[in-house]
């Protein structure tokens, strides 16, 4: 019998977290293990299960911790009290061997489930025992949040000039832009990105867009969610002048591809006439009338913005 104890010993280590494990999500929540789904929290997901999963496991542990120290707290006892009987004495050392195998085999589970999540995703070892989801922002509260830190970050007696006039400078339409996840790129190559143009350089400028032009893109980019925008024409002086055109910062270029066709056709109203000549194509307008002209020759959507709107 003497020999049994080591091995009911563990068994008591281990069902008692079984039971725990079993019974937690009945007072999990009551103890600030799950992270979701409550009052102030977000959504369910595969993230917060996850965590929840990680939650669980640290609480396991701690109470196998403290189980196995009433366990020995008990072997103690017994050991103190054996008075010299040496069964006593059995049980107790029994008791102690039991306790030790079953955190053993705990921290041992622990470890192995460790080695191969770690080995699966490529991350360093222990990094579950800390995981966190991220809190992300719904896209309007996230799009409200870039607007406000781009207003800080161009509160300069530049920025104010430039909203008198209703117009921005290249750095500041570029923060902008670039704060609202929109690409502004050129058909020069690296660096052709730049507050000056010349002719011909074929670089692409910002400077004189207008804010209702920048915040048009945002609102495009925002409506379009997963959409790719970017911006290979604004205010350079390759473009036909006009009341509104490129260089008066009411027009900018927007690189074609799937996702944005798709978009502007699926959401935008058809003109009844098409625009002609050379820069001509299919003709869309938005509720507020700005225009979406898809330029298939040129690669571009040429999109005029008179007001804000949203599409």
């Amino acid at each position: 019998m003497q020999a049994r104890y080591p091995f009911f010993a563990g068994v008591i280590v281990l069902s008692a977290v079984l039971f725990v494990s079993f019974f937690l999500p009945l007072f999990a929540s009551a103890q600030g293990l799950v992270p979701c789904g409550g009052e102030g929290q977000p959504a369910c997901n595969l993230c917060e299960l996850v965590e929840l999963g990680d939650n669980v496991l640290d609480f396991i542990i701690g109470a196998g911790v403290l189980i196995s120290a009433l366990l020995f707290a008990w072997a103690g006892i017994l050991l103190v009290t054996a008075a010299g009987d040496s069964g006593q004495v059995g049980r107790a050392k029994s008791i102690f061997q039991g306790v030790i195998i079953g955190l053993i085999i705990m921290l041992a589970a622990w470890a192995i489930v460790d080695v191969i999540l770690s080995t699966l995703t490529n991350k360093p070892i222990g990094f579950w025992n800390s995981f966190t989801c991220s809190v992300s922002q719904p896209a309007e509260t996230q799009t409200q949040s870039l607007r406000q830190e781009a207003s800080r970050t161009l509160t300069t007696p530049e920025r104010e000039a430039a909203v008198q006039t209703g117009t921005l400078t290249h750095a500041q339409a570029l923060e902008r832009l670039e704060l609202g996840l929109i690409q502004v790129t050129s058909t020069s190559g690296d660096g052709g990105v730049r507050a000056f143009c010349p002719t011909g350089s074929g670089c692409t400028t910002l400077t004189g867009i207008r804010e209702a032009t920048v915040d048009q893109l945002i609102n495009v980019r925002e409506a379009c969610g997963s959409c790719t925008i970017t911006v290979t024409g604004a205010t350079e002086p390759d473009h036909a002048e006009g009341t509104f055109s490129h260089g008066t910062g009411y027009k900018v270029d927007l690189q074609e591809n799937g996702q944005l066709d798709s978009f502007f056709k699926e959401n935008l109203i058809r003109a009844e006439v098409d625009r002609g000549g050379s820069h001509g194509g299919p003709t869309y307008h938005d509720s507020c009338g700005n225009e979406y002209v898809h330029e298939e020759a040129f690669n571009h959507w040429d999109i005029t913005v008179k007001q804000v709107c949203s599409i």
